[in-house]
């Protein structure tokens, strides 16, 4: 066996050694050159700022006059004219229409006649009762028929005053029925007219059961309808203390002050109720979240690089998302893109 001298020996061992290593730092920095190559993601930004949000849950209603009545006859009757037609303010108490009245002014003079008779009979009566002429009985007979003869006076005078149809209530004519000639009966089913206040209106909102400890009286309502570009505010008036079984929802009652009676009743409603604020919070669009294990993370840009950020979400607002841990004010936050991403990828921002 030929013997190698000790330097020859040991070059031999380590000749492999070295060619490791530089074939090692030969991928590394092959890697991180092709990472600096790798081309910037276009992402859109959005910029973390501060602003009050509400927590709310939204459902559906119509608008309903909170005071309304149907105008019936309270006795039988043609109609001779009317005063009134749909759209008409009208203040209580207002005559509306009129029957033919003839018939009730003669009953009323037949009934004052026959009081006024039995009323002279009675002080006849009397003075002879005082002389031992009449008796006592007599008396109290032509007493109890003169009670009567008023009583039966008061009612031909409250048909007279029926044949009169005036306004129970102020507020608008929602609908007219009655047509003239027309012969009505007494508390007929079919109204004359229908008469809405509109200053004072509400809508009843069916609210889930599990939504039942954020709901109380006085609470904020918001209400959006169609024709009126403005949000209108309305306010939570009762709440039923009584569960739906079947549907699972519970009532509650909105009241809307209505001064200038721009809404009408009837209207469509598209409600939602605040029952949660937080003023000068931090926020950002529900989409730059993105969801991991149960967490939550947005990408921050820093010096041209996406870094992966976990933050705490809190209340949804619409498309707004508070978060209360994990941002600062300021902070750009990818919105579009995310999802091509990965930590300390190269981007570059663009408005979309």
């Amino acid at each position: 066996m030929r013997a190698y001298p000790l330097p020859t020996l040991l070059l031999a061992l380590c000749l492999p050694l070295l060619s490791a290593c530089q074939n090692s730092d030969a991928s590394t920095a092959s890697a991180l050159d092709s990472e600096q190559q790798a081309p910037a993601l276009p992402v859109e930004t959005h910029e973390v700022d501060r602003a009050t949000l509400y927590a709310r849950f939204s459902t559906t209603g119509v608008l309903e006059a909170r005071e309304e009545a149907d105008v019936v006859a309270r006795v039988n009757g043609v109609i001779e004219e009317i005063l009134v037609e749909e759209g008409d303010f009208v203040e209580r108490g207002q005559v509306l229409a009129t029957l033919e009245s003839e018939r009730f002014e003669q009953a009323r003079l037949q009934a004052a006649a026959e009081l006024r008779g039995v009323e002279q009979e009675l002080v006849r009566l009397q003075q002879m009762a005082q002389q031992q002429l009449a008796s006592a009985d007599a008396v109290e007979r032509l007493q109890a028929n003169r009670d009567t003869l008023k009583a039966r006076l008061r009612l031909t005078e409250i048909d007279l005053e029926s044949a009169t149809i005036r306004a129970p209530i102020s507020g608008y004519i929602a609908s007219r029925y009655a047509k003239t000639g027309n012969l009505i009966q007494q508390h007929e089913r079919h109204s004359l007219f229908n008469i809405i206040d509109l200053d004072l209106l509400e809508t009843t909102l069916h609210v889930p059961e599990r939504d039942l400890a954020k709901v109380r009286n006085g609470q904020r309502v918001e209400l959006q309808l169609q024709g009126i570009a403005d949000t209108v505010t309305g306010e939570v008036a009762r709440i039923s203390p009584a569960v739906d079984s079947v549907a699972g929802t519970f009532r509650v009652t909105v009241q809307i002050h209505n001064p200038e009676h721009q809404l009408k009743s009837g209207m469509f409603a598209r409600a939602q109720i605040n029952y949660a604020q937080h003023d000068d919070t931090l926020r950002i669009p529900h989409y730059a979240l993105l969801r991991l294990d149960s967490q939550s993370y947005v990408y921050v840009i820093e010096d041209g690089l996406a870094k992966r950020r976990q933050v705490t979400p809190g209340l949804r607002d619409g498309e707004w998302v508070e978060i209360t841990d994990g941002l600062a004010a300021g902070s750009q936050v990818v919105i579009t893109g995310q999802t091509n991403l990965t930590d300390n990828s190269r981007i570059v921002s663009v408005n979309l």
